[in-house]
């Protein structure tokens, strides 16, 4: 959460994104209300990480998160500007429930269903999708179908609620053709990305 001096002497150019995570496990180290948003260093936090429920696929936040999350929903909207607060979901460890999740339209309808609600209940401004990562064109396809889904049923709830419509950012791999050995898939030199381009 810290920046250089440099960085620190410089003010972001307008429409500028600057966004760190907070991640959940350093809250006793680093309270909310001790991050210096004084001089403009965030835009966004992303808070790491909270996960659907890897049965029902509803979006969970804990009772460990609860009290941690609401800190640094008060700390960073009550600046000016305020800085923008989004939910991380995934990490290492969840790519299966990501799978199973996206593989159909009920399931799919379901976990944006409860990311919207809960959004709403915890006065977040959206979500960051870190599914690490699809192993294949199916998972593919159906990371391509969730966010389709997501950004419509996000669309819909801002018109009917007359909220501001909620963000949806993504750290996710763009292609399931490049690999390194291991399971997940990594660019494996600027050769194959260049054919990928070209051949895309």
């Amino acid at each position: 959460m810290s920046t250089s001096p440099r960085a620190r002497a410089q003010s972001p150019a307008p429409n500028i994104v600057r966004g760190a995570y907070y991640p959940s496990w350093n809250y006793e180290s680093v309270n909310p209300s001790q991050i210096d948003f004084s001089e403009s260093h965030f835009t966004h936090l992303f808070y790491a990480f909270v996960n659907p429920d890897p049965t029902t696929f509803d979006l969970v936040i804990t009772s460990d998160d609860k009290p941690i999350l609401s800190d640094l929903v008060s700390a960073a909207h009550n600046r000016s500007p305020p800085v923008m607060v989004l939910l991380s979901i995934g990490g290492g460890g969840v790519a299966a429930v990501f799978s199973n999740m996206s593989g159909a339209e009920d399931t799919r309808s379901r976990f944006i269903r409860s990311t919207i609600e809960v959004a709403r209940e915890n006065d977040v401004d959206g979500f960051d999708l870190d599914w690490e990562s699809p192993k294949d064109a199916a998972e593919m396809v159906n990371l391509g179908l969730l966010f389709e889904e997501w950004r419509a049923a996000i669309d819909s709830e801002s018109a009917t609620s007359g909220q501001r419509p909620l963000l949806l950012t993504a750290a996710v791999y763009f292609s399931n053709r490049f690999f390194l050995p291991g399971d997940v898939p990594r660019v494996t030199g600027i050769q194959d990305l260049t054919s990928n381009l070209i051949n895309s």
